[in-house]
């Protein structure tokens, strides 16, 4: 039975925590650092939210998954079992169960607050959100790490590791998060505005750091520990409807795995710098003035 402690590539988590959190730190710096960090957040994030059901329809439409034990040969297909451990993940994605919204929605409206907290105008905000060059890099290797071709089983589960790291780290992502963005300023200036400024959906009202804390905080497990395991499923259904055997299906995923943990650690190193470089300049015309 393979569990995440065979990946060799959880071993790196450690080193990716220390990023995470040192750029949490400097994000909190000021409320347009703030902001910032969040919007690339947000838009890094975007990419997984459909690629995962796109991965999802691709495995759905393989042929390689069978079940040998099939009373026929020719109704021994189980592609979409294995797809429907993968697509778990994305279905809050498109519809939050209590808010009734995306994630997608929701996390937009945290920055629509986090904007107005700033003080940011329409302009201003356009001007963030002008990727840099090093992102829409991040974004091609996100894609990169979700692409598989349906007929090549090695492909496809490269793809499943990557999603196996993308769901393990997110938990460990989101709970950094929450304790360094919003919990540890829930006395301050921030944490104020927010409680005065909810966001109201179909499904009711709501903190602004709500689509944060619903993937996973300091002091609860959220969606992505349930979506790790069922990624985790996947490779062991791989195991039980093909020839694979468990060490192949391992390495396999564990070079996957590698990918989403080298992106992660390149994605949180670059806008780290990136805010840095901002703060030095914003401090620089302060004292110039």
């Amino acid at each position: 039975m393979i569990s995440s402690e065979n990946l060799k590539s959880i071993d790196e988590l450690d080193v990716i925590d220390m990023v995470m959190q040192n750029t949490c730190e400097i994000a909190v710096l000021s409320p347009t650092a703030t902001y910032q960090f969040m919007l690339r957040f947000v838009y890094y994030c975007r990419s997984y939210s459909f690629l995962v059901a796109r991965l999802a329809a691709v495995i759905g439409s393989s042929s390689l998954f069978r079940d040998p034990f099939a009373p026929f040969s020719h109704h021994a297909e189980r592609s979409m079992d294995v797809a429907a451990s993968v697509l778990k993940a994305g279905i809050e994605e498109f519809r939050d169960p209590k808010i009734r919204v995306s994630h997608r929605t929701m996390s937009y409206g945290l920055l629509d607050r986090l904007a107005e907290y700033a003080g940011l105008s329409e302009m201003e905000t356009q001007r963030i959100a002008q990727s840099q060059n090093w992102f829409h890099v991040i974004l091609q290797k996100v894609e990169e790490g979700y692409s598989a071709n349906p007929q090549n089983l090695s492909s496809m589960v490269k793809a499943m590791g990557f999603h196996v790291g993308a769901e393990t780290v997110g938990a460990r992502e989101s709970a950094i998060i929450h304790r360094v963005i919003f919990s540890q300023q829930k006395d301050k200036e921030l944490g104020q505005f927010l409680r005065q400024h909810k966001l109201t959906f179909d499904g009711g009202q709501i903190s602004p750091n709500y689509w944060v804390a619903v993937h996973g905080t300091e002091y609860s497990i959220g969606v992505e520990a349930d979506h790790a395991e069922d990624a985790v499923k996947a490779l062991n259904q791989v195991v039980q409807y093909t020839q694979a055997t468990e060490s192949q299906v391992i390495a396999w995923a564990d070079e996957g795995f590698s990918h989403f943990n080298q992106t992660q650690l390149v994605f949180f190193q670059s806008l780290y710098t990136e805010l840095q470089s901002k703060l030095q300049l914003r401090n620089t015309l302060t004292v110039m003035k």
